[in-house]
């Protein structure tokens, strides 16, 4: 029997295969275990998945959820930006008024021209992304 899981923001998804159905389904070792393979609010971390068939055999899973990742304005210059990413998965990679052309850890950008606003989005490595927008 294995468990498959799938997490994305703050819930993880579980389904049993192999085993005798039906399954069940516990979060973190609570012991309780629920019909339903959601699991809601759960915050960032590492997590164990138990998931057990009706012949009481368990498969135990681990996976992490990462925090959204979040993109934060440093410092403004006449003709600069200069941004910083925290949570989410690094590495993290940066562009600016683009969908496309990401750079890994580019953080500063320079030689701007003023009276502009400018769109400063950043992806993590699970591909997730967060925007601001600066106006110099």
């Amino acid at each position: 029997m294995s468990a498959q899981r799938m997490f994305e923001g703050n819930y993880i998804s579980a389904s049993g295969t192999g085993g005798t159905p039906p399954y069940t389904f516990s979060l973190d070792g609570s012991g309780t275990y629920q019909s339903s393979n959601t699991f809601y609010n759960v915050p960032p971390g590492a997590h164990t998945v138990y998931t057990k068939d009706s012949k009481n055999c368990i498969n135990v899973s681990t996976c992490v959820l990462y925090a959204q990742i979040k993109l934060s304005l440093v410092s403004t210059t006449r003709s600069s930006i200069t941004v910083s990413a925290s949570s989410g998965k690094s590495p993290y990679y940066y562009n600016i008024n683009t969908n496309s052309n990401y750079i890994l850890n580019k953080t500063r950008f320079s030689n701007l021209r003023r009276n502009r606003t400018y769109t400063i989005t950043v992806k993590d490595a699970l591909n997730y992304t967060s925007s601001i927008s600066v106006a110099l």
